[in-house]
């Protein structure tokens, strides 16, 4: 079986795995990991299915296990324990001015979240027009009583090796952004993407990301990266399926995920979700060896 987790095939992520394994950050002691959603990214999971546990399991598994994988993947090891705490204070009934969905409510003009279900041909064609088949409302509202998953979460993880990763997820940020830290015995790796933003994918301005190595001397040695691709996911996906459906002659970074690193990304996930359930401590051999 193979597990396609994109984000080991973008660029930007491949070069900080190539100099995590170079060695020149000797052995990886902790990692502060930090991942930000937009209120126009961020938001739509709190319209859509995800918005129910039932459904998503919610974003820890829904969208952290991109997350947890790609670490698992730079540090080649795997999540030993799990402790987390989560909370819900952006979306969710935090104001009486609320509709059921964002097509008939009273609130539209004036609410920062409305979201025209009608504007997109596609978002049409698929969603609003075919309502009377299933039943599905693609534009339910970011405030309603029924959302129950976090919008905020902070996991702490400790790997088989040693090492302790911090991790946080905030569904409601102003930028869309990545930061990644590293400390290692021999050096401190920075890596800061962001998609949204004066500095983001998306602006006129945005400067090249960059990747910042500092040795124990305090030098700092800089690796600039290429300018990403406009395709889906900065050019992951196309590379994604050239290995899937053509194979890799060398794949000697394990860009290829199995069935053993979609169960430890989504490990973490569920062990989360146990943490803040029952407040304690959660073991990933809890659930699998």
């Amino acid at each position: 079986m193979t597990v396609t987790f994109n984000l080991r095939f973008r660029p930007d992520f491949r070069r900080v795995k190539e100099i995590i394994k170079s060695g020149v950050l000797g052995d990886v002691l902790s990692v502060h990991y930090q991942w930000m959603l937009d209120t126009r990214h961020g938001a739509d999971y709190f319209r859509r299915w995800h918005r129910e546990r039932r459904n998503s399991g919610s974003l820890l598994i829904h969208k952290s296990t991109h997350h947890f994988d790609v670490m698992n993947w730079f540090l080649e090891d795997e999540p030993e324990a799990v402790n987390a705490f989560g909370t819900r204070r952006f979306y969710g009934p935090v104001t009486e001015k609320r509709g059921e969905r964002c097509h008939t409510c009273p609130y539209a003009k004036k609410c920062k979240f409305y979201f025209d279900i009608e504007k997109s041909k596609d978002i049409r064609r698929i969603y609003f027009d075919c309502e009377e088949e299933d039943g599905y409302w693609r534009d339910r509202c970011v405030f309603s009583p029924d959302i129950d998953i976090e919008d905020s979460v902070s996991v702490s993880v400790k790997y088989k090796k040693g090492t302790v990763m911090s991790y946080s997820l905030t569904a409601h940020s102003p930028l869309e952004a990545c930061n990644i830290v590293m400390n290692g015995t021999l050096g401190r790796l920075e890596f800061t993407k962001y998609w949204t933003g004066n500095v983001g994918d998306y602006s006129d301005k945005a400067p090249r990301p960059v990747i910042k190595l500092y040795d124990r001397t305090g030098e700092e040695i800089t690796y600039k990266l290429s300018e990403m691709s406009t395709e889906a996911h900065g050019g992951s996906d196309r590379l994604l399926r050239s290995c899937l459906f053509r194979g890799c002659e060398n794949d000697e970074l394990g860009q290829m995920a199995d069935l053993r690193a979609g169960m430890t990304s989504m490990g973490i996930g569920a062990a989360a979700n146990i943490s803040m359930a029952e407040n304690r401590q959660v073991r990933i051999d809890e659930f699998f060896e």
